[in-house]
């Protein structure tokens, strides 16, 4: 099946099952990468469910195509910090081949439900395929509240990771608290410590709680790397880890501490 052709019975199946997203179609022109944003959009709008096998086929080969095809990096191949089991990358989480991301999780549990929207979360969900957002909702059924140091783990699916670490960090509004210091330590702390229970080998981790969430980038910074280094230093089985960062801001803050 051609790429539009595909892509377009993709569209159709989402349209089939929830008619009320047809609004999205008159945003979007004819050609491929518009039907492609489309199809994005609408994947975004759908909520978990059952989902056929012709469009989990469809969709999967979809979206291993459009990894293979982003030039993937092995973390493995990156250069070294000064501590050790720890690199850093700027750019794209998704082109990183690794045992597993870390998510920077949606209060909702289920993914970013706004299409175009460019968070991670959002960019997980999309480029790991729905079977994802049924995973996370199954979690999120069993769950009675949501805290910051909120984990869960799942599968990769389309991902080039094979798992993905979900976690829920804190926002700050205003003043920075050390309230929201310490919630932001265990955040990643849990989320190293069920990768590595796991047996998760390498795993990327993002800039936690910056941008929308309103953390400061350099006390972000800090926390994130001590909190790592304490895990590291405590477990002889603990995994390589890779800092991703996407600002350059973040760049040059993790770029000094690690000194790369």
């Amino acid at each position: 099946m051609e790429d539009l052709a595909r892509v377009e019975r993709l569209i159709q199946i989402l349209l089939l099952d929830h008619p009320e997203h047809a609004f999205l179609v008159r945003q979007y022109g004819r050609g491929y990468r518009e039907r492609r944003k489309l199809l994005q959009g609408l994947m975004a709008l759908r909520p978990a469910g059952p989902l056929s096998q012709e469009f989990l086929r469809l969709e999967g080969a979809l979206l291993d195509e459009e990894r293979e095809e982003s030039g993937l990096i092995d973390i493995l191949s990156l250069a070294a910090s000064v501590f050790p089991k720890i690199t850093h990358f700027h750019g794209d989480m998704l082109r990183l081949r690794a045992d597993c991301y870390v998510n920077e999780a949606s209060l909702e549990l289920q993914g970013c439900f706004v299409p175009g929207h460019r968070s991670l979360d959002a960019r997980i969900h999309s480029a790991s395929g729905l079977e994802l957002r049924n995973a996370c909702k199954r979690f999120s059924d069993q769950v009675s509240s949501v805290r910051p140091g909120l984990v869960w783990i799942t599968e990769g699916y389309h991902l080039a990771a094979k798992r993905v670490v979900h976690a829920v960090p804190p926002s700050v509004r205003g003043r920075l608290r050390d309230i929201d210091a310490r919630d932001l330590s265990l955040t990643y702390e849990r989320a190293l410590r069920l990768a590595e229970k796991s047996g998760m080998r390498t795993v990327a981790l993002p800039c936690l709680s910056t941008g929308e969430k309103g953390f400061p980038r350099k006390d972000a910074c800090g926390i994130a790397i001590d909190a790592v280094l304490e895990e590291i230093s405590s477990s002889k089985d603990a995994p390589i880890v890779c800092f991703v960062t996407e600002k350059e801001e973040d760049r040059a803050l993790y770029e000094e501490r690690l000194g790369i």
